[in-house]
């Protein structure tokens, strides 16, 4: 039977929009022994990504909304690293951003719950930081994990900062909501922690000593002290598993070639 929308002007029976004002036919009859074919549009209104680029970016870069790979889980960043990467005017890789996207008119708010193993769960809240090619909104976010905690000093322009600290480490997993829709993906940590013990020649521990790690070109260093057992320990930046290590004061101990230098070296080699 026809139809009519809105805007009052009739429609025939097995027209689906309406063509004076293009309002899509709500209902449709049912018969029994007459069968036609519905085709039903559909929208996945909640989707979580990463951003792809494995190389830290400037401060106030902008986000690439079109350049993003589907997420199969949530990368953590060391908090560590995280500071190193501000101090440096750097903000963390894309690789190492989740961006949450949402279909719809108005601009959403993007519910995050943490699920902690050991700890109370924690709810947060992303806003959208723009849209992409599509249209669609996307929240920008970084999770991350570690010592000291937790990291509610830490602010990145854009980004909607997650700390997911968990007494094992790091929460097992994160859900987000936003549109009637709930995705929920495992936490996996987005570097290596790199460490090493340093002694003096006699076998005592080199306690309290500083040092400085290089990652190579575009990944600022990490500075710290050895604890008292002489062990060094560094979060390294997502991607980083090697690293070289600087010691103040030691250049007839570790040398390169017959050259001392200021700070002698070593590489120093580590993984997830």
């Amino acid at each position: 039977m026809p139809w009519s929308c809105g805007c009052g002007v009739s429609q025939a029976d097995d027209v689906g929009a309406c063509l004076a004002c293009g309002e899509v036919k709500a209902a449709w009859t049912v018969v029994v022994e007459r069968t036609r074919t519905l085709r039903v549009k559909t929208t996945r209104r909640l989707e979580v990504f990463l951003g792809v680029g494995a190389a830290p970016l400037a401060l106030d870069a902008p986000h690439d909304l079109d350049a993003l790979a589907p997420a199969a889980a949530v990368p953590a960043t060391p908090v560590e690293a995280a500071r190193a990467l501000l101090a440096a005017g750097q903000r963390p890789a894309p690789e190492a951003v989740v961006f949450a996207r949402v279909a719809g008119d108005a601009p959403p708010v993007v519910a995050l719950e943490v699920l902690t193993g050991g700890r109370p769960t924690t709810e947060h809240e992303a806003p959208a930081a723009g849209r992409d090619g599509t249209g669609r909104h996307v929240a920008p976010c970084l999770f991350v994990f570690g010592p000291p905690s937790p990291a509610d000093d830490l602010a990145f322009p854009g980004l909607t900062v997650v700390d997911v600290t968990d007494d094992a480490g790091h929460a097992p997993a994160v859900e987000f909501s936003a549109a009637g829709r709930t995705v929920g993906l495992p936490v996996r940590a987005a570097g290596a922690t790199l460490t090493c013990t340093l002694l003096y020649e006699d076998g005592a521990p080199m306690a309290g000593a500083r040092f400085r790690v290089a990652f190579g070109a575009g990944t600022p260093a990490i500075e710290g002290v050895t604890d008292p057992d002489g062990l060094a320990r560094v979060a390294a930046p997502p991607g980083a598993t090697r690293g070289r290590l600087f010691l103040e004061g030691f250049e007839e101990v570790f040398a390169t070639g017959d050259e001392a230098d200021e700070e002698a070296f070593l590489d120093w080699l580590g993984g997830p």
